[in-house]
Formats: structure tokens, C-alpha cells, sequence
């Protein structure tokens, strides 16, 4: 008996005589069945809301957990053809982007070891060949690498280029074969796989439809268990959701460039109340912030030197270039600049040299406060934990001169 779990039932009823078809949302158990295939290569799974994720990713987690616990099952994983993924869901429920798997293959590798199962050092390439089973031809789009620290035994290979195309892997049964193109495809390849074991008929629908002994008891527990195991998962991705928005704000502890100015943005306008959208970026300041009785004028940096006379320069020129410009339309605006800087940015942060007191006497001369990224984090750390409000940053970020220190915050 055999079971196979698919995104959509539906698109694989052609196999319903012969083996049990289970969805990924609700599959039987493992060991009710010789063999287990795991179908990864239906293109409506590969969706998600956001680059590198997918819409059904709790569900791959369901089932990462009863792989973990199989005892007797055979497991095959049929990995992807090179289908579309759709990612960026918008209201309408399109998709604004879309890219071949061929193009993003780390990508769904690491989604699929991430949730399903690791695949300990697996390279895999695009190609398309064609594999020969049993006389029948089976057409695949990727292809397993040898790698040195890679331990995996060789079950297929392509016929005119000897690719790798089915592996096993610590008793698992990988394959980029597309098996699920006729009836006679999965048989021919099973048979081969698995050349002592008999493909027998699956328990007919009306058996499994009548209740024995204690069959509604079981059912409703398991169904319980199914259900909690899919609360629990639903929770680890809204946590995955909320560690991974705090990584995205580490950035500022190691990036550069635009991302570094992305991130620190993202952190400014929730700081300050403010939205840089509307901000028109002349190619001068990296930022222009007015709130209340002063405006802000700033620079972002992301070196690997610790911090010069230059950088603090830098934003003085920018402040400098601001006040000309508002002097020649008669307006007075308390202006104070702003150095956020992340400096010798490859180093740990506990390795990091502090600020030279030449360069904090240069930004007080200047009016202006070198802010390190690290305190930048430690102070929006502080706002989110509502300890301090906007009014407590705007009157700090306007008082204080030279560096602010995480004493200050």
C-alpha cells in the first residue's frame, strides 16, 4: 500500500485506483502504509506572501514531524520541476513577482530543508535530461551533485549524461524525476526502487468508510492531535515572522550602502514619527527630518575603519549646504545633524573601538551627534519596549552633542 501526499488531490485523482491520495493539510499516518511519497513538485504549493517563504509552510512542518517519527514506511520526496514560484501576494491574490525555480535553486532548497527535511550537503544543478526506467522514459529538470562532504547512494541517472537523478539519503528516497506523468511512470518507478516489495491495491474507500471497534474514538483523537500540532506550528511561524523582522533590524550592526540606509529609515520613521517616502533625495543628505522646532540633517555610513575626522566632516557639509539653502529663502530653522554611522562594521560589536574624543569634539564644534548603529538599535530596542516615547528621542537627538552613548538612552 502506498500513500501519496500532494498540495492538490485533485490534480493527481488519475492515481486514485491504485494508491491513497492525501493532501499535505491531511495525511494518514506514515506507517499505515509500505511507501510514502512526498510530492514537492506540484507548481500551486510553490507560492508564498514574501520571497523565501511559502503560503502552506505549516504544513511542511506537520510533516517534517511525522517524518522525524516513521519506523517502518519507505519515504520518497519528489522534488520540483523547474515550475514558477509566485511570491508577493497582493489584495487581489496575484502575484506581482515570479521566477523560475531554476533561477532561486538555494532558495526553495533552503525553504524545503528548512521545514521538510535537511539535505546534509546536497548541491543540486539545472538540467534537463531524461532518465530510462524499465524502457520508460523520465524527464527531469535538476539533477544531484557529488559533493566531498555529501554521503548518498545513486539509484538513477540520465541516460545520455549520467546525471544524478535519485538519490537515497539516510533511508529516504530523493528524486527530480517527474514520476506523476502517467500511471505507468510511478508503477515502473516504484518497482524499480523498491524491487522486492509488492505494489499492492490500497484498502478500498467503502472498508476505510466503515467503523470497527473503537475506530471513532481513535479518529476524533487523532484529529485533536492534528489540530493541536497545527496550532503549534501556526505560532512557530508567527515567531519565525517576529525573529525574522528582528534580524532585518540587525542589519544596521553589519550592512552598508542601501541597505544599511533602508533599515535605519525603517528605524528613524518609527522613532521620530516621521515618513521618508515623502523624503526627495537630492543626492546630498542621506536624510531630512523636521519635527517640531528643529530639523534633522543626516548621513549614513557603513565602514570598516573606525570613525574619521572626514565622516563627521562629511555631515557638516551637508548641514552646511541645507542652511545656504534656506538662507537664500529667508526661512530660520533649527538644524542639527546627524551621524549615524556603522563603523568597523565587520567586527564584533564587544571588539569594536569607541568613538576617538578628536571626533566627538569635532561634532560637538559642529553642532551635530555621531550616533552609532549599535545604539541606534539599543535605543529603538527601548522605544519598543515603550520605555521612551518620540518626544523623549526628538528632545535627546536635539540636546545632545558629540556621541550618544547607550548611558544616554
Amino acid at each position: 500500500m502506498q500513500q501519496i501526499i500532494t498540495y492538490n488531490a485533485n490534480d493527481l485523482l488519475k492515481f486514485k485506483e491504485k494508491y491513497k491520495i492525501s493532501e499535505l493539510k491531511e495525511f494518514e499516518s506514515f506507517d499505515n502504509y509500505d511507501t510514502n511519497i512526498i510530492d514537492l513538485s506540484n507548481e500551486k504549493m510553490w507560492k508564498g506572501n514574501k520571497f523565501g517563504n511559502l503560503n502552506n509552510i505549516s504544513d511542511l512542518k506537520t510533516l517534517s514531524i511525522e517524518l522525524s517519527n516513521v519506523k517502518k514506511s519507505d519515504i520518497v520526496i519528489v522534488l520540483p520541476q523547474n515550475c514558477t514560484y509566485s511570491y508577493e501576494k497582493k489584495i487581489n491574490g496575484t502575484y506581482s513577482g515570479n521566477t523560475k525555480m531554476k533561477d532561486i535553486i538555494p532558495t526553495w532548497l533552503e525553504i524545503i530543508e528548512k521545514n521538510l527535511f535537511e539535505f546534509y550537503c546536497i548541491e543540486i544543478s539545472y538540467s534537463k535530461n531524461t532518465t530510462i526506467i524499465n524502457n520508460l522514459g523520465f524527464k527531469s529538470d535538476f539533477n544531484f551533485e557529488k559533493t566531498e562532504f555529501a554521503d548518498f547512494s545513486i539509484l538513477t541517472e540520465s541516460n545520455a549524461s549520467n546525471k544524478i537523478t535519485t538519490i537515497k539519503l539516510n533511508n529516504i528516497i530523493l528524486t527530480t524525476l517527474n514520476i506523476f506523468e502517467s500511471p505507468q511512470h510511478i508503477n515502473s518507478f516504484l518497482s524499480y526502487i523498491f524491487p522486492n516489495k509488492k505494489q499492492n491495491r490500497i484498502i478500498p474507500d467503502w472498508v476505510s468508510e466503515l467503523s470497527f471497534y473503537n475506530d471513532d474514538e481513535l479518529k476524533k483523537a487523532k484529529l485533536e492531535k492534528i489540530n493541536e500540532i497545527k496550532k503549534i506550528n501556526d505560532e512557530i511561524s508567527e515567531l519565525d515572522i517576529e525573529l525574522e523582522q528582528n534580524n532585518e533590524y540587525k542589519k544596521v550592526l553589519y550592512e552598508t550602502g542601501d541597505e544599511l540606509a533602508k533599515v535605519v529609515m525603517k528605524i528613524l520613521d518609527d522613532l521620530l514619527d516621521n515618513d521618508s517616502s515623502k523624503f526627495v533625495d537630492e543626492k546630498k543628505e542621506d536624510f531630512l527630518i523636521k519635527k517640531d522646532n528643529i530639523t534633522f540633517v543626516g548621513e549614513i555610513k557603513g565602514i570598516s575603519q573606525a570613525i574619521s575626522n572626514k565622516n563627521v566632516s562629511q555631515l557638516d557639509v551637508h548641514v552646511q549646504n541645507y542652511f545656504d539653502k534656506i538662507n537664500e529663502m529667508n526661512i530660520t530653522e533649527n538644524i542639527k545633524g546627524l551621524l549615524i554611522i556603522n563603523h568597523q562594521r565587520n567586527k564584533k560589536i564587544s571588539e569594536r573601538n569607541e568613538v576617538h574624543q578628536n571626533q566627538i569634539d569635532l561634532a560637538k564644534r559642529n553642532n551635530a551627534l555621531i550616533i552609532e548603529t549599535n545604539v541606534l538599535l539599543k535605543l529603538y530596542e527601548k522605544y519598543l519596549k515603550k520605555k521612551i516615547n518620540t518626544e523623549d528621542v526628538i528632545k535627546l537627538l536635539s540636546e545632545k552633542n558629540g556621541v550618544l552613548s547607550e548611558k544616554d538612552i
